[in-house]
């Protein structure tokens, strides 16, 4: 992927996990932690008979290699039930 590409490209993490207080500052640690700021980061609770915390972090110009592991990252996170991952042109 060009650079050109690169930053005309979105990386969307889409994280469902069991309703804990850590994970959400486990999923974005995995960005602070490379001087990494999301463009978007959005979470919220889907509550009933199985409760549910949904995440979902973006962000433009990030290296197709990084996206890929950053998204098998957060699937090892305790709690972390599913991981999507997708490249969104601009």
């Amino acid at each position: 992927m060009s650079n050109t590409d690169r930053l005309n490209t979105t990386a969307r993490f889409t994280v469902t996990a069991v309703p804990d207080p850590s994970v959400m500052s486990r999923v974005l640690e995995l960005f602070a932690k490379r001087n990494i700021v999301p463009d978007h980061f959005a979470g919220s609770m889907t509550h009933g008979a199985d409760p549910r915390l949904e995440m979902i972090v973006e962000m433009a110009g990030l290296d197709t290699h990084l996206v890929g592991y950053l998204g098998r990252c957060m699937e090892q996170i305790t709690y972390v039930l599913t991981v999507q991952v997708c490249d969104q042109r601009q």
